[in-house]
């Protein structure tokens, strides 16, 4: 075959162009600027839209909406701050891909624009107008909340693609072979996500519109007393459960995964802890069936690893911050990044507080099983 036929083929990486407008000489090309990353990260993370279902119904200006509750914040906060990770791609180019933390605003953190004024106030009233108790209204609306923050950064991520695209301009060939084979990857992994999460958003928007939620969700809901210096909230696909034991697998991209949601709340006194799904997910309750196999000495201890290990909406008080040693928050920074990747290989003894949380003074003194 002649040099021009192969020129004419479709690329190799799968874009369907012709290879001389795509890969032919990349090698040569210059690398995309620091700047354009940066605000095409910024872009991604700043969209403004109302995921609730009745969007013909908005009314007033798309709003930062809290998936932590601000009063909620407001227990573990030192002058209306709070610690939060780093996670734009400046912070991680500066820091050389380690995990940073800074002190962030209230009126800042924990928030995404997913909802208009009117949606957030109407539809989050029982969590954020009236005291958080431990009941399946309560845990409901704290998953579908984390539930569209989810939607809203998975989407952010599948809008990047065209950019991770060129980011192989001026690397030689076989950097350029293995990073779109990485791209490709996850982009595999973006678009299982993108289908786990929209079967799960129509779900809930199904009980949010009969206002069947309460009934089809179920809740354990942990009461902690003393000292809890961390807030958290997300969703998650159960991986592994807290004995090390496979629950699903992650790399499998076809079949429909459980997901489920987990917050812990600080209030006056201690905190909330709550896991909740919605219908039947096995994996789900397997994991929870896990956890109370636990000694409950070391249930505080667990519950809070969990957090820095699964999820990214996660908050510090920073007296504690601050109190801790630099090997202490060196081990949170690991577990930490260890959810950055699309699939973790998990030891066995992850949950294992074998390194006790310093300054974590709390016990569970109550349990409410809504399952």
């Amino acid at each position: 075959m002649s040099a021009g036929a192969f020129r004419n083929r479709q690329c190799w990486c799968g874009s369907g162009k012709k290879y001389k407008w795509c890969h032919l000489g990349r090698e040569s090309d210059a690398p995309v600027p620091k700047q354009d990353v940066m605000e095409a990260f910024g872009a991604a993370t700043k969209r403004r839209m109302c995921l609730h279902p009745t969007r013909s119904a908005c009314r007033g200006d798309i709003i930062r909406s809290h998936t932590i509750q601000r009063a909620v914040l407001a227990h573990i906060a030192v002058d209306a701050h709070v610690v939060e990770w780093e996670r734009h791609p400046a912070a991680i180019f500066k820091s050389n891909g380690q995990m940073g933390a800074r002190r962030v605003g209230l009126n800042a953190a924990s928030t995404f624009t997913g909802f208009c004024a009117f949606h957030d106030d109407a539809t989050f009233a029982p969590i954020e107008k009236q005291a958080l108790a431990p009941t399946t209204e309560a845990a409901f609306l704290l998953g579908y909340r984390a539930l569209c923050r989810e939607l809203y950064a998975k989407e952010g991520q599948a809008s990047l693609r065209p950019l991770f695209a060129t980011l192989d301009r001026g690397r030689p060939v076989a950097e350029q072979v293995l990073m779109q084979r990485t791209m490709r990857d996850q982009s595999l992994g973006i678009d299982a996500g993108l289908r786990d999460l929209r079967r799960a958003k129509a779900m809930h928007d199904e009980c949010l519109a009969l206002g069947s939620g309460p009934n089809r969700t179920h809740a354990y809901w942990f009461v902690l007393d003393g000292d809890v210096p961390v807030a958290c909230s997300g969703g998650l696909l159960p991986e592994v459960d807290f004995h090390g034991c496979t629950l699903q697998d992650l790399g499998d991209i076809v079949t429909p995964l459980d997901g489920m949601f987990f917050s812990i709340l600080p209030t006056a006194t201690g905190a909330l802890v709550v896991f909740s799904w919605v219908d039947n997910a096995p994996s789900a309750a397997a994991l929870v069936d896990s956890l109370l196999r636990l000694d409950q000495t070391v249930l505080p201890d667990a519950l809070i690893q969990f957090a820095f290990e699964f999820f990214e909406n996660v908050y510090m008080s920073p007296t504690w911050w601050d109190s801790l040693s630099r090997d202490d928050q060196g081990r949170l920074r690991t577990r930490a990044a260890s959810g950055a990747s699309l699939v973790v290989d998990r030891r066995p003894d992850w949950y294992r507080p074998a390194e006790r949380l310093p300054g974590l003074m709390c016990r569970v003194v109550a349990v409410h099983d809504l399952r």
